[in-house]
């Protein structure tokens, strides 16, 4: 039997509807939208006339919320009971942890750390807050990505 060195192993984690026991932005949609075009952005998406940068960019851009607001809603969102034994487990192990969302950074951070979780790296979108206003980043967008 080949023993595996823990320092060679890396474990990746979605993070809406996996870690978190809900999909975190889609149901800011409804509760933070200034009127229903996200919907038809969604419904778009999913026929696949727009590309998932499109319908988040179009989604945050209709969206009005304060910080405080924001991190208000963040508080109640509930995690999977078993995640942060998970990741403590793999800590022991020195395996490690990364997760990977198209949600956005403050968003993944503030429910991680309301959560008390530090020990992971983050690939996500990125979101700046001013005043009520979310403006979105896509660092991670692929520039060859045509839709």
């Amino acid at each position: 039997m080949k023993i595996v060195n823990p320092q060679n192993c890396v474990f990746f984690f979605d993070f809406d509807n996996t870690i978190a026991t809900c999909d975190v932005f889609d149901n800011m949609l409804p509760r933070f939208s200034q009127d229903d075009l996200w919907k038809n952005l969604e419904k778009d998406w999913r026929k696949g006339k727009i590309g998932s940068h499109a319908c988040l960019a179009g989604q945050i851009k209709g969206m009005s919320i304060t910080k405080q607001a924001l991190d208000k809603y963040l508080q109640g969102i509930k995690i999977d009971p078993y995640f942060k034994k998970i990741v403590h487990a793999l800590d022991k192990k020195n395996i490690r942890t990364f997760v990977l969302s198209d949600n956005f950074d403050y968003i993944l951070n503030r429910i991680m750390d309301f959560h008390a979780i530090r020990k992971f790296r983050l690939f996500s979108n990125k979101l700046h807050i001013n005043g009520n206003k979310l403006t979105p980043y896509f660092p991670f967008r692929s520039r060859n990505c045509q839709i």
